[in-house]
């Protein structure tokens, strides 16, 4: 019987799977609410399976739902034209969707906006979307709900989904949130979730992003400037906790509080929570007790690594120096950990009071000397979501650590040396044009080869003053500055070379000394060796200091820590270490630079140290091809180096070419533009003019189609070519209609326009421009 029974099980699920296999495509025609070729129509009269796609003659449209909420029942598939093209509206009356238990329901491309819940009991629940079943969302827009965004109690796949612009009022349903309540399991990738709001009617403000009581992870996305607010409490601005929460490479910003009690502007954490290479920042909380908790608060378990927490409250507090009653406020003011805590190091915390982690890898600040990661604005740096940056100089640049989980950074850029956050620096190649070099002249028709190099640069330190009497310490391995003492002598080395570049000229090199093992006996200032040098301004040059110029007391046979530089009341440099070896004898010592940067250091501006970090090497990897332009016309590309293009049969003119380097992540980076000029041969007649884009016989000029020609001599000859002295038009012109040239067939782009009899007599040479 049991098998009679499986046997039944399995025919009805093939059935099942032939039926779906078979399922149908079906498409919406009209934004009616009801009637045929209507949205609701097609969801109600669908078969398990089916896929809704919509006709292009209803691009650009809103649907608006003025007869309730559609509720899907079977496995189905909204396949929508794109978010900025569909909107699918609640008209304020009601929620869009409403998904059954166990249904299997993918939606994408369409914008969900105007929806609401109006109030009549204590059984309704939030969310313009309420889902029981499987529900998975890609490349679709929420705004503009009055009863939250999302709530959720099945399993939600979110992928490339913006939820902005969403609020909710706290007592009037179940759920609390602006834009996603989660009891469920969720899996939120690439995400935008902004400036959506949890306010509170009587006493308590729903939170202003997410709430989650079930089982939440969040990579790759941003959540950002959500509020919550109410009169004596309020949830939290960016994320509220509950559950099991997990969060990879992600950004917390901007997000904010506001109530007489106060509660966490960030991520407030009640059960169960994992932070791995994740920015939490720039988020405030307002309340009658200061801006405590304004990034983190968190009263169950915290997991954390490779995350910054640093910024958070009101930026002015970390401009005051030395005033007691500033320590106070900003007690707390990254966040306060209760409960467990596993610190597994390498994280970055502005203000580690009330935070209080404690492993050795990690960077941390105090209420007396708050540390600063330095993060550009909040914006898109690449990728799809919004980051903050790491700005040349940040101690976060290579002091990550490199796990599995996290190869790639918010934005998909790889991780190399991995830094601290959810943004990965990257050290970017400068691109110049070599050949030819500006102002070089040729003779029309010209071959004009172009050549173009990426500058590679090696890894450096990058040091920046700070008023006073202040030092990096170097040590010579990764494990601590005074880990190793090493014999740097051995083999009869005498020579200290530094290779090093002042970066603004500012370097007063007679205040910047290099003091071995931090002796302070005769301490040697650089300025004589750079002076040998010809100067370190703009680029990376290396001086050489016999060891002879130390004092004898430093035992070169047991080095373990260089002070370099050190700075004697230097005032404001910016300079870069590239390498430090000893020379001289048979076995060079390499102290720092190569392939060897992992050097630990104590650049922190804390106490009596500089403000460095490690600039990561420049790789010509790093960009997939060169493209060559006159102006905004593309002349060609190449994908491999060395990079160049020629240019044939060039016409007479002045061109400014440029080339732009493109890297594998779309980004561009531009060479300084060189100017070429090509003149008339000697042998042409003397009549001939040069080029002019303002020659009266030709107009308009640029031009979008026809261009009008008046030449100044009978028989005349009009030939019109391309930059690369390809001919694209060849009239007499008796033959043009009424003196015009139609031209709208052209690309856009530089030609020429020569106007010349058929005895060579008469030439006029025109620049054009074809818009």
């Amino acid at each position: 019987m049991k098998k009679r029974r499986l046997i039944f099980t399995l025919a009805l699920l093939c059935f099942l799977r032939i039926v779906e296999s078979h399922a149908t495509k079906l498409t919406v025609i009209n934004i009616n609410d009801d009637g045929a070729g209507s949205l609701r129509h097609i969801v109600n009269n669908s078969a398990p399976g089916d896929t809704i796609i919509f006709s292009p003659i209803i691009n650009n449209s809103k649907i608006i739902l003025s007869g309730g909420s559609l509720t899907i029942s079977q496995n189905l598939v909204i396949l929508g034209p794109g978010q900025d093209k569909l909107s699918v509206s609640g008209s304020n009356g009601w929620a869009i969707f409403n998904i059954a238990p166990a249904v299997n329901v993918s939606i994408s491309g369409i914008t969900i906006t105007d929806g609401n819940v109006p109030y009549e009991g204590d059984d309704l629940h939030s969310g313009a979307i309420y889902s029981e079943g499987n529900l998975t969302m890609e490349l679709v827009t929420m705004k503009g709900n009055s009863a939250g965004a999302i709530y959720n109690t099945g399993s939600l796949t979110l992928n490339k989904v913006i939820i902005s612009g969403n609020f909710v009022y706290t007592g009037q349903y179940k759920g609390d949130a602006g834009a996603l309540f989660n009891e469920g399991t969720a899996v939120i990738t690439d995400c935008e979730i902004s400036n959506n709001s949890g306010f509170g009617i009587f006493l308590d403000a729903g939170t202003g992003g997410i709430s989650n009581l079930g089982t939440m992870s969040i990579y790759n996305s941003s959540i950002n400037n959500n509020l919550s607010s109410g009169q004596y409490s309020s949830g939290a601005g960016g994320i509220k906790n509950s559950g099991y929460l997990n969060i990879y490479n992600s950004t917390i910003s901007g997000n904010s509080t506001s109530s007489k009690g106060g509660s966490p502007g960030g991520i407030y954490n009640l059960n169960v929570l994992s932070l791995e290479n994740s920015t939490i920042a720039f988020n405030i909380s307002y309340s009658f007790g200061g801006h405590q908790n304004s990034g983190l608060y968190s009263y169950g378990t915290l997991t954390i690594k490779n995350t910054i927490i640093a910024q958070n409250g009101p930026l002015n507090l970390y401009e005051i120096e030395g005033d007691p009653v500033i320590y106070g406020e900003l007690l707390s003011i990254d966040g306060s950990v209760y409960g467990t805590v596993n610190d597994l190091g390498y994280n970055f915390i502005g203000v580690n009071d009330g935070i209080n982690l404690t492993a050795l890898t990690n960077k941390l600040g105090y209420v007396t000397k708050p540390i600063n990661p330095l993060l550009g604005p909040l914006q898109n740096n690449g990728g799809i979501t919004t980051t903050h940056s790491l700005l040349e100089g940040s101690r976060c640049i290579n002091s990550g650590k490199f796990t599995n989980d996290a190869t790639f950074d918010q934005r998909g850029y790889l991780r190399t040396r991995p830094d601290i956050g959810a943004f990965e620096f990257i050290s970017q190649p400068a691109i110049t044009i070599v050949n030819p070099t500006t102002g070089t002249n040729f003779e029309a028709p010209a071959d004009i080869k172009v050549d173009a190099e990426l500058s590679d640069q090696k890894a450096y330190l990058l040091i920046k003053s700070v008023p006073g009497y202040r030092k990096l310490k170097l040590g010579y391995d990764s494990v601590n500055i005074y880990h190793a003492t090493k014999n740097v002598i051995a083999g009869g080395n005498n020579k200290l070379e530094i290779t090093l570049r002042d970066f603004d000229g500012n370097a007063d090199w007679t205040k910047i000394q290099v003091r071995p093992n931090g002796s302070i006996a005769n301490p040697v200032a650089l300025a004589p060796y750079i002076s040998q040098a010809g100067g370190a301004t703009n680029q990376f040059v290396t001086i050489t200091i016999p060891l002879s110029a130390f004092d004898s007391s430093i035992d070169f046979t047991k080095l373990n820590v260089f002070e370099l530089p050190y700075s004697a009341n230097a005032g404001s440099f910016k300079i870069g270490i590239q390498k430090i070896i000893f020379t001289g004898g048979s076995a060079p010592f390499l102290w720092f630079g190569d392939s060897k940067i992992e050097n630990a250091f104590d650049g922190g501006a804390v106490g009596g140290q500089l403000y460095a970090s490690l600039i990561p090497a420049t790789s010509q990897d790093y960009v997939s091809r060169v493209e060559f332009y006159e102006g905004s016309v593309k002349l060609g590309e190449d994908t491999t180096a060395p990079y160049s293009v020629t240019l044939e049969n060039v016409n007479p003119g002045n061109y400014q070419i440029t080339a732009v380097a493109k890297t594998i992540y779309g980004e561009s980076i531009t060479s300084s533009s060189v100017e070429v000029i090509v003149n008339y041969p000697a042998r042409e007649s003397a009549q001939e003019t040069s080029l002019s884009s303002t020659d009266a016989l030709i107009y308009p000029n640029p031009v979008a189609d026809k261009v009008t020609i008046r030449p100044e001599i009978e028989n005349a000859k009009i030939i019109i070519s391309d930059i690369n002295g390809t001919v694209q038009f060849e009239k007499d012109y008796n033959n043009l209609s009424g003196g015009q040239a139609d031209l709208s067939f052209l690309t856009p782009g530089i030609y020429f326009i020569k106007i010349e009899d058929h005895d060579n007599q008469y030439k006029k040479i025109v620049k054009l421009v074809k818009l």
